[in-house]
């Protein structure tokens, strides 16, 4: 009797563990996700062909999209179509995404780009979790780029936008990346932040706006931020790093504006260029960082504005021949800050 309840006891704690590895295993693999890969077996490129799909069949929001040998793939509907996706979506080195106009491609989860993300006008992203741009990868964004208060971009190949970018979570410029803003309007908003790192490169062009609320750095010995359009410091904003930021249009401040020391700790005003500090803003200089202020460049501090100079030796302002410097606020020596 005792060794039938022994075998008994035996047998029911087997059934349980057996069940137990059984929903656990069903449930991870349901996480997982089905796969659907891009064969090009349609007539059109566009992304709402079924028999441009393995198994002739769309994706839905729950799977893993793999875009290989697939040139020129056209999202012309909203993916996913209500939501967002959280499978995983993965485009080649040897491929690319085009998103059409109307279309929204909408990413909860993780979004590769080892090849080419185009945005038409009239088209957008969103992102609403990881995006990772590979040195082999790039972005053209003529519509509208969104990166939500979850979102999170790093960029390491290239990343261009002549439309809308608007920033609300953080967006990295990693590796040797270049972001060109190239006649649009690049906002980093409240609460969001944008980081150039290592040796990455960030040019503002002429007839662009790049708009920071949110925070901005410039980090990295050789990180380099280029303005030849308008550069804004809004109310909120914060600038820093010791990175080297060369201004040759306009430069507005109207919060904190900080360059730190370093290798490339130098903000330059060129010949010509404009740097207007107005009421609230603050231009500080960290110690051993310098602010050149070229031959024919403005600098004009605003009343309530200040230009805070504690570069100590071998920084601070050197104002050139022609150059001028106009203040109805202050000029100060400080403390760090």
């Amino acid at each position: 009797m005792i060794f039938n309840k022994t075998i008994f006891s035996i047998s029911l704690f087997s059934v349980l563990l057996l069940s137990v590895f059984t929903i656990s295993f069903s449930t991870q693999f349901a996480e997982a996700g089905p796969s659907k890969t891009w064969d090009g077996e349609g007539v059109t490129n566009n992304w709402s062909e079924a028999a441009n799909w393995d198994g002739d069949t769309l994706p839905i929001a729950s799977d893993d999209v793999s875009l290989s040998g697939a040139p020129n793939v056209h999202l012309d509907i909203d993916f996913p179509s209500s939501g967002g996706a959280i499978g995983i979506i993965t485009i080649a080195a040897d491929s690319s995404l085009i998103i059409d106009s109307g279309a929204t491609l909408n990413s909860d989860n993780q979004l590769d780009v080892f090849g080419g993300l185009s945005i038409n006008p009239g088209g957008e992203v969103i992102i609403d979790d990881t995006m990772t741009i590979d040195a082999t990868g790039s972005v053209d964004n003529n519509g509208i780029f969104t990166v939500t208060a979850t979102g999170d971009v790093d960029s390491a190949g290239g990343f261009g936008n002549a439309s809308t970018v608007n920033v609300s979570g953080s967006f990295l410029n990693s590796g040797a990346g270049n972001v060109s803003n190239v006649g649009g309007n690049f906002n980093v908003l409240s609460g969001g932040s944008f980081e150039n790192a290592s040796s990455g490169t960030v040019t503002n062009f002429d007839v662009a706006t790049f708009t920071i609320t949110g925070t901005y750095q410039d980090n990295g010995s050789v990180t380099h931020t280029i303005n030849d359009g308008t550069f804004i410091i809004a109310a909120g904003g914060f600038r820093s790093g010791s990175g080297a930021f060369t201004n040759n249009n306009q430069l507005t401040i109207n919060d904190i504006f900080s360059q730190s020391g370093g290798v490339q700790g130098v903000t330059t005003n060129s010949p010509l260029a404009t740097i207007d500090i107005n009421s609230g803003g603050d231009l500080r200089i960290g110690f051993g960082a310098s602010v050149i202020n070229s031959a024919d460049a403005n600098i004009n501090i605003a009343t309530g504005g200040a230009l805070i100079n504690n570069a100590a030796t071998g920084g601070g302002v050197t104002n050139n021949v022609d150059a001028s410097i106009t203040t109805d606020g202050t000029i100060t020596t400080a403390n760090d800050f």
